[in-house]
């Protein structure tokens, strides 16, 4: 827990040091003015998405009975592509990188088996065909042999050792996945769903260190950190009398005592955290000419908006009112949009927040925290924690990239299909109003009275009118005429074009949208197998992603983590590096199944090993276990093979065979089988009804 500096106590930074943090916070807000636009039309869309579809729309006109027509088809799109690309949990699995292990020898069991005859000799044979003994060969004292065996003798005990951590790193990155605050597959789901809003998803994969805060507002592993930093704030604060004893933060420190003391053991933990952050919290450098990899950053930077307190619980700086505050936009939420801050001019008020930014300078290799208006690092510059080859934390997903230097921000699946949209909303709209123009009337004579419409206007069935202004005897189909209309044409507020464009732009048909119109059989299988691909090409990509991650999660493990916590999340048999992390982190990675996180065509997994088993069950040194594995995973990656497995055992229907042949042990001619290969052909057979019954056969007589 680190001692807060208050801004009374704290020594003023030298010319120098105040001039380099104004000139990096400088650095930030020009980035921020130039991707404006873009972050502008990222909260757009947001709203988009949301229903806020016709121009000055607000979130009041949500509830209002006379909204304008929303047929939300975008909404509808997002979850369809969400649950298509990521459905499943992901499963990771260790490779090892290709290297050249040996020197002298050449990797093949003949030049070590050569190598070990020469060392060891040949024993004295026998001749089968003469009995006479054939002498065998003496050992030789071989330098070369001998180096050979020690050789692979060596790389036999690495790959074992190998095969075991690799086996423990896969555990561990795992079990880290599953120990986080919140659900990674709904993360995940959420990333990709920002994707498709905004154009672009960030995952931020980093490490917790048991005594390290940070900004981040889901902390990454559940532990008692927040209240411990919490506790440090306001007591100190209580003790420099900045906090009064009967204020409300006075009785949440006594409240979180309370906690502490009741628990038996305050649990601190570190490991791999996941953070997703805002899309729009995300500033690239303005040099930026591709968005995957930050391709062309000289440096990227983080912002936060925090409370005064919460700076002072993550960084122990207490700011003093010199930062610069910001306030939301909309802080009733009105607009759905309570999160956009905004610069005050005013003093500081309850609420408002100040601007912090982590910079990851990749030119100097360091991180650099500054807050807007303040005139020191919050945080003394440092290489980035944890280390890893890539610099950056962040992990990009925008499966709509594209190779535009001039504008390197893609575009969104909501703003791809914003034109279609539109359409359909025009048209519906439009219909509602031709309906409501078009529906039966009348018109009057002049000599009809204003009581006389008005009673009939507002009349019951079957109710008898009395008119004041007719006359007994007149015809009342003269003085109240039907009001001409004009017919609805369906073929002018049709939306068919609208949706074979949507297939066009975003690879979603009309039939993951709802009910088809007049497509064909041929003409839905061609949409759905170009929609398929669309999918597979975003889950490739997003098994790129979480390869990445993976890869670099697992250098992160082999650099930080001990083997004592290690051992206790895998278990006693877990192997782990000490001394050659490095090189380990180099031999070993980690990469994902292919296709594991996204929506799996069974159908289509299956017409495939269908067609596959027939020759590998031909093919001499195929493991059964893998069929059996390869099956299960396919039809549901839920159960176990090892729930079903027994050793020794052998198959089911050898099994059954057994029991068989023992119960007709005793009885040859019940077990046609056992009488030779003719002998079922022998046993008794059921006649049909009607048929003649065994023939006696003729003696046989040879020939003359």
């Amino acid at each position: 827990m680190e001692t807060i500096t208050r801004s009374d106590d704290r020594t003023p930074p030298n010319e120098a040091r105040a001039a380099r943090v104004k000139e990096l916070i400088d650095m930030v807000l020009d980035d921020c003015d130039h991707w404006k636009w873009d972050f502008d039309r990222m909260r757009t869309s947001r709203r988009y998405a949301r229903g806020l579809q016709w121009k000055g729309m607000t979130r009041k006109d949500l509830v209002k009975d006379d909204r304008p027509y929303v047929a939300n088809i975008t909404m509808r799109h997002l979850k369809s592509r969400t649950a298509a690309i990521y459905a499943r949990n992901p499963r990771f699995t260790w490779r090892q990188s290709k290297r050249l292990h040996h020197v002298l020898w050449d990797g093949t069991p003949k030049m070590l088996q050569d190598a070990m005859a020469m060392q060891m000799g040949t024993p004295d044979s026998t001749d089968p065909a003469t009995g006479a003994v054939i002498p065998g060969t003496p050992p030789v004292e071989n330098p070369l042999a001998a180096a050979i065996i020690q050789e692979a003798t060596e790389f036999a005990q690495s790959q074992q050792a190998i095969k075991k951590t690799g086996e423990t790193l896969a555990i561990v990155y795992e079990y880290f996945l599953r120990e986080q605050i919140f659900n990674i597959k709904h993360m995940m789901k959420r990333t990709v769903l920002q994707s498709g809003t905004c154009g672009v998803g960030y995952i931020k994969q980093s490490f917790q260190r048991v005594l390290q805060n940070r900004p981040e507002v889901e902390q990454g592993l559940a532990d008692a950190k927040a209240q411990l930093d919490a506790i440090t704030r306001i007591s100190q604060e209580l003790a420099f009398g900045e906090t009064d004893p009967n204020e409300a933060d006075a009785d949440r420190l006594r409240s979180l005592m309370k906690q502490m003391e009741a628990e038996p053991k305050i649990l601190l933990r570190e490991g791999l955290t996941f953070n997703f952050p805002d899309p729009l919290n995300i500033i690239p450098s303005k040099e930026m000419i591709f968005l995957p990899g930050f391709f062309g950053c000289p440096h990227v930077t983080e912002q936060y908006f925090l409370t005064e307190a919460k700076v002072k619980e993550t960084y122990g700086v207490d700011l003093g009112k010199q930062a610069a505050p910001y306030r939301s936009r909309d802080a009733a939420n009105k607009s759905g949009n309570r999160l956009d801050y905004k610069k005050t001019g005013s003093q500081w008020q309850d609420g408002d927040t100040a601007r912090v930014f982590e910079i990851y300078h990749k030119g100097d290799g360091l991180v650099y925290t500054v807050c807007e208006g303040y005139d020191d690092f919050l945080r003394e510059p440092e290489p980035p924690f944890p280390w890893t080859e890539r610099f950056w934390p962040w992990f990009i997903y925008a499966p709509n990239a594209m190779d535009d230097p001039e504008n390197p921000m893609p575009p969104s699946d909501v703003e791809l299909i914003e034109p279609m949209q539109n359409e359909i909303n025009a048209a519906g709209d439009a219909l509602r109003d031709h309906r409501f123009a078009a529906r039966p009337g009348h018109v009057k004579a002049g000599y009809l009275t204003d009581d006389d419409a008005a009673k009939i206007t507002s009349r019951v069935a079957h109710q008898v009118v009395t008119l004041t202004g007719l006359q007994p005897g007149d015809d009342v189909s003269k003085v109240l005429q039907p009001f001409p209309t004009a017919p609805i044409d369906p073929n002018l507020y049709a939306t068919g074009p609208a949706f074979e464009d949507m297939l066009r732009t975003t690879g979603t048909q009309q039939a993951n949208l709802g009910p088809t119109t007049d497509a064909t059989a041929t003409e839905a299988t061609i949409a759905q197998s170009s929609r398929q691909s669309t999918d597979d090409s975003a889950i490739d990509e997003l098994d790129d992603l979480l390869t990445e991650m993976a890869r670099a999660g697992g250098q992160i493990l082999l650099m930080n983590l001990e083997p004592e916590t290690v051992k206790k999340i895998a278990g006693p048999g877990a192997v782990w590096p000490t001394s050659t992390r490095e090189d380990v982190a180099q031999e070993l990675y980690l990469e994902v199944e292919a296709g594991s996180a996204g929506k799996k065509n069974q159908a289509h997994e299956i017409r495939v090993r269908t067609q596959l088993y027939p020759f590998l069950i031909q093919t001499p040194n195929i493991d059964p276990e893998k069929f059996a594995r390869d099956m299960l995973s396919v039809l549901d990656d839920r159960i176990r093979f090892e729930d079903w497995q027994k050793d020794g055992l052998p198959s089911i229907i050898a099994m059954n065979g057994q029991a068989q042949a023992a119960a007709n042990l005793g009885d040859p001619s019940a077990a046609p089988e056992a009488q030779g290969p003719d002998g079922a052909s022998n046993a008794p057979q059921q006649q049909a009804p009607g048929a003649p019954g065994p023939q006696t056969k003729e003696p046989f007589t040879p020939p003359v």
